[in-house]
């Protein structure tokens, strides 16, 4: 198949990510080693990454050094590869912004915020295909409220000023192009209709009301590559979220972690392929469709059989049960059961019975600090201490500080 343009799209690494204190660093390397072999195999002219680069504002030198050294790896065996790069709701804006003359030189445009709103021309970023102008990409990080036109979002809503942060960037790169360039959107945002992650995602806008609709992006794109949602999908033909390329908690088990390539003919999207990602790491979830008793979940765990793995290769392990009376030592039978069986518990769900139930309330009993969001915290104190959950303003002024705390 002829294409006049060929790019891959990923997004979510979340690099420095930890599951219940344990490192994900092996299968992160994992995947940034895949990923330049597949880069070099499929011929690819660009390679985007449409956000959340790490998993915290302040990442560990070692998170740091698997970009950096990835970034190298793919400037010294794909010298003409272009890269892009925008910051997503977990990055630092500042810090993915700090190195920006460095990676100027190198080739790689990283974009972690908007510092400047009347400056759309940073956020546009030119592709190549053999030395020859083959694209234009509106590059558009996370928006966090002060990059939006304030007056915009008050008068119209929340999507209108998101609508025209795209606009001024699109309609710079619609003057600037020939009719035979496609323009591709980078965003890193919930659209409507979107499927969220159970255990890793929240929607923390006001009731959904900031999801955004697909013709957000108006009529000139030819494709979305999206970040901010770790299950790949499609909410257009041509608006695609990648997914991340591990999962970032148990629940995420069953998703088929992949990178997105799409094939451009002239200015029209022609094609786009899913790259199924190797899954380095298993995960076991034990029973947790149908729990069973603690006895023969017990039982289930003595005859579970795990090979032999060094440490960073062995499976993760959730494990569910169903109590017909309290357990106080419910994780020292199950870590005795275990045994010496190379698998690292995660995580232990406690299903209550009806008859412990009727004693006890709620049938789930577990829910982790780890399991939560900032937010989640802040309206459970809250409702804790004043007795009703925290009022809009309050919320929306919570909201405003992650941003800011982020954007640091």
């Amino acid at each position: 198949m002829t294409h006049s343009l060929r790019i891959l799209h990923t997004s979510d690494w979340h690099l420095g990510h930890t599951l219940r204190g344990q490192s994900r660093a092996y299968e992160h390397r994992r995947f940034l080693a895949w990923l330049l072999e597949r880069l070099e195999e499929e011929r690819v002219d660009a390679l985007l990454v449409a956000g959340d680069v790490f998993h915290t504002s302040n990442p560990s030198a070692e998170a740091l050094r698997m970009f950096y050294d990835f970034l190298g790896d793919v400037r010294r065996k794909l010298p003409a590869l272009d890269v892009v790069v925008i910051g997503g709701n977990h990055d630092s804006a500042s810090r993915l912004d700090a190195p920006e003359s460095l990676f100027a030189s190198q080739g790689v445009r990283v974009i972690g915020g908007l510092a400047h709103r009347d400056d759309p021309a940073r956020a546009l970023v030119p592709l190549h295909r053999e030395g020859e102008l083959a694209g234009w990409v509106a590059a558009v990080p996370f928006l966090r409220r002060t990059d939006l036109d304030a007056a915009v979002e008050r008068e119209a809503g929340h999507a209108a000023a998101v609508r025209a942060a795209y606009g001024r960037v699109v309609s710079l790169a619609d003057a600037r192009r020939s009719a035979q360039h496609p323009i591709v959107a980078m965003g890193h945002l919930t659209m409507m209709d979107a499927q969220l992650s159970a255990d890793s995602e929240r929607d923390t806008t006001r009731g959904g009301q900031e999801s955004l609709p697909c013709d957000l992006f108006g009529d000139a794109i030819a494709y979305a590559a999206l970040g901010h949602l770790h299950l790949a999908q499609a909410v257009a033909p041509h608006v695609r979220y990648s997914g991340s390329p591990i999962p970032m908690s148990m629940s995420e088990e069953s998703y088929e972690h992949q990178v997105l390539v799409a094939d451009f003919e002239g200015a029209n999207l022609e094609d786009v392929r899913a790259l199924r990602i190797p899954r380095t790491v298993p995960m076991i979830r034990l029973h947790t469709k149908a729990p069973l008793s603690l006895d023969q979940t017990l039982a289930s765990l003595r005859a579970l059989d795990v090979m032999e793995r060094p440490l960073a290769e062995r499976p993760f392990l959730e494990v569910a049960v169903r109590l017909d009376r309290p357990e106080p030592n419910l994780r020292a039978k199950i870590l005795e059961a275990l045994g010496d069986k190379q698998a690292r518990l995660i995580k232990i769900t406690s299903h209550r019975s009806e008859s412990l139930g009727q004693c006890l309330g709620d049938r789930v009993v577990e829910r982790e600090l780890s399991d939560l969001e900032p937010l989640d915290v802040f309206q459970m104190l809250h409702e804790q201490k004043h007795g009703a959950p925290p009022a809009e303003p309050l919320l929306q002024t919570f909201r405003e500080l992650q941003s800011e705390l982020h954007a640091s």
